[in-house]
């Protein structure tokens, strides 16, 4: 088992965006069960056995953009299972999204009530200036948080990340 293995294993990402595409298998492990959920309990349930001193997390993206309340929803059903010890949201296409909606959104994340991980950041904008705009409004947000336990920069060097105009160093130097 991998925590015999790895007893030091500090975080767990136990599911990994649920609601987008389940596994095929699962059914066998619950399915949706009475919770809606019940696979992801169960999945939650069988860390915690296996991996006790391990901080189990939930990730998903679009949490901070479009799927919030479903987001939320879930994790609250986790949580009132005694198995939720912090949520990961992944910070991709907020570059387009007005801030007071990121706050509200954010603070529907801080109402879970435990630690959150920003766990992929990035802002997509080709503009230097513009990227440093979005970034110097939405990063503060996060960082200066108490609920946020880390933040991730997802890939930083220029023209070798995920999308095309997320890096923030170019040729050696910071944008």
């Amino acid at each position: 088992l991998y925590c015999q293995r790895y007893p030091d294993t500090e975080l767990i990402d136990v599911v990994n965006e649920p609601d987008h595409k389940r596994p095929s298998w699962y059914t066998a492990i619950g399915g949706t069960g009475t919770t809606g959920h019940d696979w992801i309990i169960w999945s939650f349930q069988k860390a915690r056995q296996y991996c006790p001193k391990s901080k189990l997390i939930l990730n998903d993206y679009n949490v901070l953009r479009w799927d919030t309340d479903k987001y939320v929803a879930i994790a609250n059903k986790v949580k009132a299972k005694g198995l939720l010890d912090g949520v990961g949201c992944q910070a991709h296409g907020l570059e387009s999204q007005s801030f007071s909606e990121l706050q509200t959104n954010f603070n529907k994340i801080k109402g879970i009530g435990v630690p959150i991980y920003i766990s992929e950041y990035d802002v997509n904008l080709q503009d230097d200036n513009q990227q440093l705009s979005v970034m110097k409004q939405q990063f503060p947000l996060f960082y200066e948080s108490p609920n946020v336990a880390g933040i991730t920069i997802w890939g930083y060097v220029y023209g070798q990340t995920w999308v095309s105009y997320s890096g923030l160093i170019r040729n050696g130097s910071p944008r």
